[in-house]
């Protein structure tokens, strides 16, 4: 029963405010050492420790080491990086329909739609929640208006999306830039920059990523769908139709120009990692935000070519202008993925809690 009793323990003290964990943990753990001489039942204590859990001021800047402002901001930064990671799957399930129309049957790959659906919904879940953290934050300090603002903000934000649906696609490049940029600059780091050697291979390894995802969504424009689309045609017979058809299909300058742009787009974050004069600015984790905004736009840069020769094929062979081969939608869920985990990663980052000891009342 000792043994269990400590880790019960151990779990109740984890659930805690970082401030208050060492010292409460400290305290339980002493008194289920000498809990049989006080005549004390061990269930009691761990019962106690975690009836404190519950009910202990969280927002107590004696508990969590920030003011209540330095939290306040903490929390809506969080939130932001959440809702906008769910938004950015949530939106991906939509236009790809859910994904049921994957080309692949019989695999895991069948239940992608459900997966990416799921974790679309836990991360709004948890943003949500930590939104509401911050409404009760911003009404505890005396901030209704401000707590009213953040509460009606997600249903109007909601309402005006649901009403301009038609319009969206106009702002979308915009809004994926202001998105980027905020994530860039809210990616700040409090830790000593790594080596420039070690920077240099942190970025290097997101550069090989782009550019295998770039050479991957050529191979699949220019080959792979055409293939699958048009069962029983050779490629070179699938061109030639498309010639005959008057169809003009500037694969190789779409991928030239994709090509050169996901080049540039690497060589640019190894020289920022390289450079020294950089190092205080591009903190560890901006430079991984900037590494999966590079992969999730190199997939975007898709997009044209892909578009272009899916309504080639369309209008030639009468038939669907969507993706018939798989990596298609793998592509693109590799895209979603690293733009929805540079906004984790950018947003939803350690609050920097004072160092210096502060007295934890009795």
């Amino acid at each position: 029963m000792s043994g269990l009793a400590r880790q019960l323990v151990e779990l109740a003290a984890r659930l805690l405010p970082p401030r208050a964990r060492t010292r409460y943990r400290e305290e339980w753990l002493a008194d289920l050492d000498g809990a049989p001489e006080a005549g004390v039942s061990r269930a009691s204590v761990v019962t106690g420790a975690f009836a404190l859990s519950a009910t202990i001021d969280r927002l107590d800047p004696v508990h969590t080491g920030l003011a209540l402002g330095a939290l306040f901001r903490h929390r809506l930064r969080v939130a932001a990086g959440l809702l906008l990671a769910g938004l950015v799957l949530l939106a991906g399930w939509y236009v790809y329909g859910g994904y049921q129309s994957v080309p692949v049957s019989g695999t895991a790959l069948a239940y992608l739609g459900t997966v990416v659906l799921v974790a679309a919904l836990a991360l709004a879940t948890a943003g949500l929640l930590s939104l509401a953290g911050a409404v009760h934050i911003a009404a505890k300090s005396g901030r209704l208006v401000v707590a009213l603002v953040l509460l009606l903000a997600p249903l109007v934000v909601g309402g005006l999306l649901l009403l301009a649906l038609p319009l969206l696609m106009l702002g979308a490049a915009g809004g994926v830039l202001l998105v980027a940029l905020g994530a860039i600059a809210a990616a700040g780091s409090s830790r000593p920059p790594l080596p420039r050697g070690r920077r240099m291979l942190l970025v290097a390894g997101f550069g090989v990523a782009a550019i295998a995802t770039c050479v991957v969504g050529i191979l699949h424009v220019a080959v792979w769908n055409p293939l699958a689309r048009v069962p029983g045609l050779t490629l070179g017979e699938i061109y030639a139709s498309l010639a005959a058809a008057g169809e003009s299909v500037a694969i190789v300058p779409w991928s030239i120009v994709w090509a050169v742009l996901t080049l540039f787009g690497a060589v640019a974050l190894l020289v920022v990692a390289a450079l020294r004069r950089t190092a205080g600015v591009a903190s560890t984790r901006r430079l991984v935000v900037l590494g999966l905004l590079l992969v999730a736009i190199t997939t975007l840069l898709g997009f044209p070519p892909s578009f272009g020769m899916g309504m080639s094929l369309a209008d030639t062979f009468m038939t669907s202008g969507g993706d018939a081969a798989p990596t298609g939608p793998l592509l693109a869920l590799v895209g979603q993925f690293a733009f929805a985990a540079s906004m984790l990663v950018g947003f939803v980052r350690p609050a920097i809690i004072r160092e210096e000891p502060v007295a934890v009342p009795s």
